[in-house]
């Protein structure tokens, strides 16, 4: 937990937590929060909501933030206290405490460079205090020693799991449960037997466990005894790789999950290849031109083939899927109490863009709004920007390669992953989210009115351009956030204007928008914001007459000389917009 500023207020609060509102609901435990300047981060919520916090907290709009141990594992984020609150219990898994090395990454965050001249960390702990909690604070070089989880208590469990099934069934690397030490152990081997296979000899074979596996650093701290046995558990995968056809071999490794879910992964797609197949056929008996060429389905089609084939049940059946898409009537989770969900129904509305409270409401009627809001907020980030878009991606994947070295011309449509990911059916859309514009809401309603007018997606940069600022505004409802990421997003990819400015006294634009005046020579003018609320950038003469107003794609350059402080003088001769160093003007 963090406090970055005294200067905060509640009152600046407001238009963040709109626009967390925005996403969330009005009604989602986050809002009250932030509306008093307090926010809380954990991997369960949806990715845009995250980095709002995260942006919210290093410009000191929000003053504290509570996390679970997701700060302190690879993002960037550092405040002037913070307070480690850690409960440890019986039979709680190791993984999920603060040891030496997690603790002095987090207490690391205290205090921010070229700000501050210090940090404060606060160690509150669950119980009676004494000297040698203060220890791991002051790690010694044992406390920070790296060992392999090979090692651990759990994956001696799971290595002796995996040993028992050896000795009774003889496909026991599919059967071992994900996101276990053996489990990962056995992917890990396979995907390294994929890599050296090609670069193997025939003179090498068969392949030398020993020089694959022997090097990694779990097999240079264990004692001889370990070491075989989990050299002998890598034997079993061997075989079993050189039993597997060299396709599925690649098929396999490239699923990036557990051997087991890979294998029916496996299985599940070249069923979809068959209805894709099937309607193919149908389609040339009814002498369908769409199949002259290559054919990509639509994204609704994708989906209903989803459904169809029931591809998305199965998916969330596999261990990996954990509690993705499980509701419950109430907080006291429990069989008794699991609610059962469409997904395709919650897919197509999520995916057509519909918010978090009415994709709440859609699939959880009857509900406190609440408890509603929170199922469904974790919903998405589980199941749809983490799950289902890497699991269908990699199906989607897999089938599309299969049509083409069968001969078909169908494709099921590429984007369809990115679209569950991101909650839009556009690749307009797509193309807007994944050029830094934040938010859904307006990538949907862009991408929907640009596929209606027929704009194309490489077009889609122009055509904003010429709406500019205002019609963002009154077209889509863009708000201030949203209308900066559309200045980044169409800005023109040129030479940086104010570095040119700085390391040269001078930098010029060209200006393509109507001239009311055009200057035969240089004359003086002034660049402010027009008086209404679109905030776009007018060019006015030494008179106070308006000249023109600044292109959009030149909009983010010319803000940022003008918010540079630099004393510059600015003059117009044609389309051209001159800026000039005051200092080299004087000199001049």
């Amino acid at each position: 937990m963090a406090a970055p500023s005294h200067h905060a207020t509640p009152t600046a609060l407001k238009p963040r937590s709109r626009s967390a509102a925005g996403v969330l609901g009005d009604q989602h435990p986050l809002i009250s929060c932030a509306k008093h300047g307090v926010a809380y981060h954990h991997a369960g919520l949806p990715i845009d909501v995250l980095d709002a916090i995260e942006e919210a907290v290093r410009t000191e709009i929000v003053l504290a933030i509570v996390s679970t141990s997701t700060l302190t594992d690879g993002v960037n984020l550092p405040v002037r206290t913070v307070v480690i609150a850690e409960t440890r219990f019986e039979g709680q898994h190791p993984g999920a405490q603060l040891g030496a090395a997690r603790l002095m990454n987090a207490i690391g965050r205290a205090g921010r460079a070229g700000r501050e001249s210090e940090g404060w960390i606060v160690l509150a702990l669950q119980k009676q205090s004494d000297l040698k909690d203060f220890d791991e604070l002051r790690p010694n070089d044992e406390a920070l020693e790296a060992n392999s989880t090979l090692l651990a208590e759990e994956s001696l469990a799971a290595l002796a799991g995996a040993e028992e099934l050896v000795a009774t069934t003889s496909d026991a690397i599919f059967r071992l449960a994900p996101d276990t030490a053996a489990s990962d152990f056995v992917s890990y081997t396979w995907f390294v037997l994929t890599m050296l296979q090609p670069l193997w000899t025939p003179f090498d074979d068969p392949i030398q466990m020993d020089i694959v596996i022997g090097n990694l650093l779990a097999f240079q701290q264990m004692d001889p005894v370990l070491r075989q046995r989990w050299m002998q558990l890598a034997e079993q995968v061997r075989a079993t790789y050189e039993r597997t056809s060299p396709e599925q071999r690649r098929r396999w490794t490239a699923a990036g999950t557990s051997l087991g879910t890979a294998a029916r992964l496996d299985a599940i797609t070249r069923e979809v290849v068959d209805a894709v197949a099937t309607r193919e056929s149908e389609l040339r008996q009814l002498g369908s031109t769409m199949l002259d060429d290559v054919w990509y389905w639509p994204l609704n089609d994708t989906i209903r083939l989803l459904s169809q084939q029931e591809v998305l049940t199965r998916l969330l059946a596999q261990p990996e899927a954990g509690n993705c898409w499980k509701f419950w009537s109430t907080r006291a989770k429990g069989d008794g109490n699991l609610i059962r969900v469409s997904i395709v129904d919650g897919l197509t509305g999520w995916v057509d863009g519909l918010d978090v409270p009415a994709l709440a409401e859609r699939i959880l009627p009857g509900l406190a709004v609440e408890w509603q809001l929170e199922q469904t907020v974790d919903a998405i980030s589980s199941t749809f920007e983490h799950y289902l878009a890497w699991t269908v991606g990699v199906l989607i994947e897999q089938a599309n390669a299969r049509l083409h070295e069968i001969g078909l011309v169908s494709r099921i449509r590429p984007d369809t992953a990115w679209c569950i990911r991101h909650g839009v059916n556009t690749p307009h859309a797509l193309a807007l989210l994944n050029k830094g514009v934040r938010s859904r809401r307006l990538a949907h309603v862009i991408g929907s009115e640009a596929q209606r007018q027929g704009v194309e997606v490489d077009d889609i940069r122009s055509w904003l351009a010429d709406m500019h600022i205002r019609g963002w505004r009154s077209t889509f409802g863009a708000a201030a956030r949203e209308v900066l990421d559309l200045l980044q997003f169409i800005r023109a990819r040129r030479n940086n204007v104010l570095r040119s400015l700085l390391e040269t006294g001078q930098a010029q634009v060209t200006l393509r928008s109507d001239l009311s005046i055009a200057y035969q020579t240089p004359e003086t003018v002034y660049i402010s914001p027009t008086t209404d609320t679109t905030s776009e950038l007018q060019i006015v003469s030494d008179s106070g007459q308006a000249v023109a107003v600044v292109d959009v794609d030149l909009h983010a350059d010319v803000d940022a000389v003008l918010m540079s402080g630099l004393d510059i003088v600015i003059t117009m001769q044609g389309h051209d917009l001159n800026f000039m160093a005051s200092e080299i003007v004087a000199s001049d």
